[in-house]
This record gives C-alpha cells, sequence and structure tokens, in this order.
C-alpha cells in the first residue's frame, strides 16, 4: 500500500475577486475527486483572490500506480488555463505496518 501526500500551490493572475478564485476552485477539486478519487483540501490563501494551496492524498497498491495517478492529477490542473503552478510537492508513505 502507498499513499501518495501532494501539496501545491496554484497562481491565478486573472483573478480579481474571491468569486472568481471559488469557481476554479470548485472545479478542479470536483474534477480531482470524481476523475481521480483523491481526497482534496484547499489549506490555505483562502482570503487572498490569486493564490490556493491545495493539499491532496489518495492510496493505491504499489509506488507505479501512486506516480501514475499524481502525474494524472497534475495534468488536469495544468489544463486550467487560469492556473499556473507555483509550487509542487509530492510524497509517497509505502508500507505503513
Amino acid at each position: 500500500m502507498v499513499v501518495s501526500v501532494v501539496v501545491c500551490d496554484l497562481h491565478l493572475p486573472q483573478a480579481r475577486s474571491l468569486k472568481e478564485k471559488r469557481k476554479v476552485l470548485q472545479s478542479i477539486i470536483v474534477r480531482l475527486a470524481a476523475h481521480h478519487r483523491v481526497s482534496v483540501a484547499e489549506t490555505a490563501y483562502q482570503d487572498l483572490h490569486q493564490r490556493i494551496q491545495l493539499g491532496m492524498a489518495a492510496v493505491d497498491r504499489s509506488a507505479a500506480m501512486a506516480e501514475q495517478r499524481t502525474e494524472k492529477i497534475r495534468e488536469l490542473i495544468e489544463g486550467y488555463p487560469e492556473v499556473v503552478i507555483a509550487r509542487w510537492s509530492c510524497d509517497f508513505i509505502e508500507d505503513l505496518r
């Protein structure tokens, strides 16, 4: 068993309000949860309209599967034209016994 933990900081250079930020944020969270079965939370910058920090976690059977899932997650986020990934940190925790 492998647990993937990803923390990423996103920059939304065109966002002019928290409402614009929330629209993009909700879209990302819903797509990640639905398509990649990932637990997602906004972990910082809730009051800033051009920054988002996401914390994500997922469980896979192998390291290869975990790495593949995190790559697909990154590709999904990079697919948003209004978002720039400012920081990406990924850790894998294996065999929790």
